[in-house]
């Protein structure tokens, strides 16, 4: 997911560092040489990479949140899964794999984490309206004290240990629920 998010970070200026709007999106999709279209359509967004350019549509009944994240979601796959030919957005495919991991660039966009990676993890999605809600695994990073702080002796083989005095660096996750709302004036 991190080299996702990284892959993502050079092509759009911006990215996990300020909310994006839907001008950044169409931005980079110049940039990328896809061509965006908007209409009534069965699905969210639809990503299609046959013919001779790249293709997103997006459905015209989005409100502009949910256009931003479904634009950007897109993006996801178009920069995260170069070997598939046909994208489209539409619960309840949202629990995909590859889904989940284009919903969190999605997300990213319009919820910046400027600390780096590792990066939060999309584990569902909610919109209805002008309103978001995500379920999202969020990174700590955590020190853990040397062994001999917490007691620990040497229970590995030798050849295996770290001193008993190194502090180590891990990460634990936690869920949160973050909601997102915007006004229509906010995403012009």
């Amino acid at each position: 997911m991190d080299t996702l998010v990284n892959t993502v970070r050079r092509a759009v200026p911006g990215f996990t560092e300020r909310a994006l709007t839907y001008e950044d999106f169409l931005a980079c999709c110049r940039i990328q040489g896809i061509i965006v279209e908007t209409r009534q359509d069965l699905f969210d967004e639809y990503l299609s990479r046959r013919g001779r350019r790249s293709r997103i549509t997006l459905n015209t009944g989005l409100t502009p949140l949910y256009k931003t994240f479904v634009g950007f979601h897109a993006l996801g796959h178009w920069f995260g899964h170069p070997g598939d030919q046909e994208f489209y957005l539409g619960s309840p495919g949202w629990l995909r794999h590859t889904d989940l991991e284009a919903s969190t660039v999605g997300f990213l966009a319009l919820s910046p984490w400027p600390d780096g990676p590792p990066y939060p993890r999309l584990e569902k999605a909610y919109a209805e309206g002008d309103e978001m809600q995500f379920w999202v695994q969020y990174p700590r990073k955590v020190l853990i004290p040397p062994g001999e702080a917490l007691g620990v002796t040497g229970w590995r083989p030798a050849h295996l240990r770290r001193p008993a005095s190194e502090e180590r660096e891990t990460v634990i996750w936690w869920t949160k629920k973050t909601v997102i709302v915007r006004h229509l004036g906010q995403l012009a």
